[in-house]
């Protein structure tokens, strides 16, 4: 009967990784996704698809705007679908340890011997501790963190037009072309990388912080970060932000450079997506939005460490 009570009780504790596992939850970095209802579990994260059914028509996220959008969205998923069973996964051992007591001390009451007693009292043992072990409290209080930290990154990266971002892009790329073709000493000869790709890795580096954060706090569940010095680091930030979006400073000034720079390569380029009518303004903002986005996700990321 001990052995019995052993084995279900090793069971019980295997079942359910969100509870048992000390990992980030893993996310696809090459194609969207999207949350489904399977029959066994709540939520299920699966392939977005054109069509919406055969996996073969995969969404495959392309270093963009769109892409970025989509990078978001498999973390998001992915950290709410685990969080959600992680509040779950305290039943696996609070349950038990709880029936196994309940049960035992009935038994024992209705003239049960010493056996029922003992394998009763090693059951709840083996439950009580195996929480403490496996912190599923702390592990969801975590992952919920986390989640609030990504949905920061969704909301303030949402800021720039995708249209625009992606004409200024297209100017670059071919402009930057060009240039190397005639080999011409012009502003725009640094161009090496679009905006469209500063901005998504900006976003992704950020995602990335916030799983690195994710598995560091997971890896040592109750020995939590210093709350104090987080917030200052907030704080810190927010500064920094607050002084690159100040009107007049560099980093505006650095828009307008780039907003003029990247307009004269638009009137020597032939571009599919032309910024002719895109008024100046316009382009500025998102320049401007895109130098200030680093200390914006960088706000966000810290929320993940409180």
């Amino acid at each position: 009967m001990n052995r019995g009570v052993m084995l279900s009780s090793l069971a019980v504790l295997t079942s359910g990784c969100a509870t048992t596992s000390f990992a980030p939850p893993p996310v696809d970095v090459s194609r969207a996704m999207t949350v489904g209802v399977g029959l066994v579990d709540k939520c299920v994260v699966k392939p977005r698809t054109n069509d919406g059914t055969r996996e073969v028509d995969s969404i495959f996220i392309s270093e963009t705007v769109t892409g970025a959008q989509y990078l978001i969205d498999n973390f998001v998923h992915n950290y709410r679908c685990t969080a959600n069973a992680a509040a779950d996964g305290r039943q696996v051992t609070d349950i038990p340890a709880f029936l196994s007591l309940v049960g035992t001390s009935a038994a024992v009451a209705f003239g049960a011997g010493s056996d029922t007693a003992i394998a009763g009292g090693v059951a709840n043992g083996i439950f009580a501790n195996a929480g403490k072990y496996w912190a599923a409290q702390k592990k969801a209080e975590i992952l919920n963190q986390s989640l609030d930290a990504l949905l920061c990154i969704k909301t303030e990266a949402v800021g720039i037009s995708a249209v625009t971002l992606a004409a200024i892009s297209e100017t670059q790329n071919k402009g930057a072309k060009a240039l190397m073709r005639v080999g011409a000493d012009d502003p725009g000869a640094g161009v090496t990388v679009s905006a469209e790709k500063q901005y998504f890795d900006l976003v992704s580096a950020s995602l990335m912080a916030v799983e690195r954060i994710t598995a560091q706090r997971l890896s040592v569940a109750g020995s939590p970060f210093d709350a104090e010095s987080v917030i200052k680091q907030i704080q810190d930030v927010g500064k920094e932000r607050d002084a690159a979006e100040a009107p007049g400073s560099p980093a505006e000034q650095q828009a307008r450079a780039e907003t003029q720079q990247v307009q004269q390569l638009n009137s020597r380029t032939t571009s599919s997506l032309t910024l002719a009518g895109t008024p100046t303004s316009e382009i500025t903002t998102a320049f401007l939005k895109l130098n200030t986005l680093q200390p914006r996700l960088q706000q966000c990321v810290l929320r993940a460490k409180i």
